[in-house]
């Protein structure tokens, strides 16, 4: 379904800050004029997810009594609220609120409880996930590929957007065969074994017991690695410049 009318983009409190040249050129990205709105179902919504969650091995290190939401649930959240225009955590707390009923429907174990825009941060600056940008690059892809080609389908995509359509589709074929061609030449992966999945990620807590000898290690990996960190430097490209998103109402 696709809706012409878009929610406003809020910046007050930005998560994701770059320099002033950038600034302004993210500023213009996060515009609606001229783009095609996507509006997410939870159908596609659901199956995308899904299907990046069997690439995932998540290992949370927070203490089990203290956990209130699982790793998942922030890591789908924050991509969804992101793509949908929502970049400082307070923003973030607000699209969780908003949209709880629609999250709750499409991200397994999903909390039927509100998370502050403090929770929020604080955990997010201690997710450690290496490979978070080919991940936001492909899970944004394939929401537009899911999206359009579900519109097709039903035989309602207008007309005026066949073109992006058509790229999309270009886009996804080549996506395909590379993902292919680094399958044919890494040794067989066995989705099973969690060590193989492609998509390695670490959620360490606030008061995780850390040692002299790894503190080092760790706190070089939540500067260089975290989610934060790359959702500063990440740039869209391809088909995405050219959409905005929103969840189905």
């Amino acid at each position: 379904m696709i809706k012409s009318n878009q929610p406003s983009v809020e910046f007050k409190g930005i998560l994701v800050r770059k320099d002033t040249h950038q600034a302004n050129l993210a500023s213009s990205s996060n515009t609606t004029v001229g783009k095609v709105p996507v509006v997410l179902i939870e159908a596609v919504v659901q199956e995308v997810i899904a299907n990046y969650m069997r690439q995932m091995n998540i290992v949370d290190k927070r203490q089990a009594g203290k956990i209130k939401f699982s790793a998942a649930s922030l890591l789908f959240t924050v991509s969804l609220a992101y793509l949908c225009g929502y970049r400082s955590a307070c923003s973030m707390g607000k699209f969780w609120e908003q949209h709880s009923q629609f999250l709750h429907s499409v991200i397994p174990s999903f909390p039927d409880l509100k998370v502050s825009h403090d929770t929020i941060k604080r955990t997010i600056e201690n997710v450690v996930f290496e490979k978070f940008s080919l991940f936001f690059t492909r899970f944004t892809e394939s929401l537009i590929y899911e999206s359009f080609n579900d519109l097709h389908i039903r035989d309602m995509l207008p007309e005026d957007q066949r073109w992006l359509f058509n790229r999309v589709l270009q886009e996804h074929s080549a996506l395909e065969r590379q993902m292919h061609g680094q399958e044919n030449r890494l040794h067989p992966v066995d989705p099973r074994v969690m060590q193989d999945r492609l998509y390695q990620v670490v959620v360490y807590g606030c008061s995780t017991n850390i040692t002299a000898d790894n503190n080092e290690e760790i706190m070089k990996q939540k500067k260089h690695l975290s989610i934060l960190k790359q959702l500063r430097d990440f740039d869209f490209q391809g088909s995405a410049v050219f959409v905005t998103f929103e969840l189905e109402s």
